[in-house]
């Protein structure tokens, strides 16, 4: 890259997310730039720095939001951030944050979940320019403090957790809400490519550590959604997280019925309900 492109390309970020509020560690996360880069390009460049007083987002939001997981719409959320959620901290201080990350395209999703806290964060756009899926857009939302990550963590939610995640603590009656949440970030419904008679079959996969592929399956077969354990596979040998699904639409049926007839408020992901309501429109449309 040569140094006038990269003049240009350092300036168009620092219009776009340094003198909106965003810190040089937070502007680096959001573009995958380093920090030393923009540093330097900065300085360089004769761009105005703010000092340290002006370097963090300053937002609001409900910060006692997930003290206790005791609605559906909060344990909705927890299943989506034990999906799509982490929790890093900064290394100098220690201080603990929140960050959704999900494809553009569900961005409206974080607007949900902004809501949801009563949050006045922006939501930013980045494209992905190494490692996984490069050239492609991601939204993000980030919620400083120590006291939501904090409860979060006593949730269950640590830091580099994709690995370790255990299975949540939480009443029952909440499970299928959670798995809801789940679903949206570490689940699929999908119609395959096998022909039985007339009408399309469709399945349902999650995938995680088998952990929590065990506990969703504890909470279907309590429901009565499946009858039977299903095995958990993994991709790769030596891979840490598995997989497993389950196909038949009598059986998928139960399942999404399981998860959205009591999402009326709109905590869903649409992209995912909307093959939801795909599926129904097929087995519905079947002779009898």
């Amino acid at each position: 890259m040569s140094f006038k492109y990269l003049d240009s390309y350092i300036e168009n970020i620092y219009y776009k997310y340094y003198e909106k509020g965003f810190s040089v560690p937070q502007t680096s996360e959001l573009t995958h730039v380093s920090r030393a880069t923009l540093y330097s390009r900065f300085k360089k460049m004769n761009l105005k720095m703010r000092d340290d007083s002006e370097k963090s987002i300053k937002c609001d939001y409900d910060r006692n939001y997930f003290v206790d997981i005791n609605t559906n719409d909060k344990a909705y959320w927890l299943g989506f951030i034990y999906a799509d959620g982490y929790i890093t901290s900064k290394r100098k201080h220690g201080n603990k944050r929140l960050g959704i990350s999900i494809s553009e395209q569900d961005i409206h999703h974080l607007e949900k979940f902004r809501t949801a806290i009563a949050g006045t964060m922006n939501i930013s756009v980045y494209d992905v320019v190494t490692g996984y899926k490069p050239g492609s857009k991601y939204a993000r939302i980030i919620v400083p403090g120590i006291g939501l990550s904090e409860d979060l963590i006593r949730h269950g939610v640590l830091e580099h957790k994709s690995n370790i995640l255990k299975r949540p603590c939480i009443n029952n009656i909440f499970c299928s809400h959670f798995i809801r949440g789940f679903f949206d970030g570490n689940g699929s419904i999908w119609k395959n490519n096998r022909k039985n008679g007339h009408i399309p079959q469709y399945e349902v996969g999650f995938t995680s550590t088998d952990d929590m592929l065990e506990y969703i399956l504890d909470c279907l077969i309590d429901s009565g959604v499946i009858t039977r354990r299903y095995k958990l596979t993994k991709r790769k040998q030596g891979q840490i997280v598995s997989s497993f699904k389950f196909g038949g639409n009598n059986n998928v049926k139960r399942f999404t019925e399981y998860i959205y007839s009591c999402s009326n408020n709109g905590n869903r992901l649409d992209r995912k309900y909307q093959k939801y309501l795909e599926f129904l429109s097929v087995i519905n449309s079947r002779p009898y």
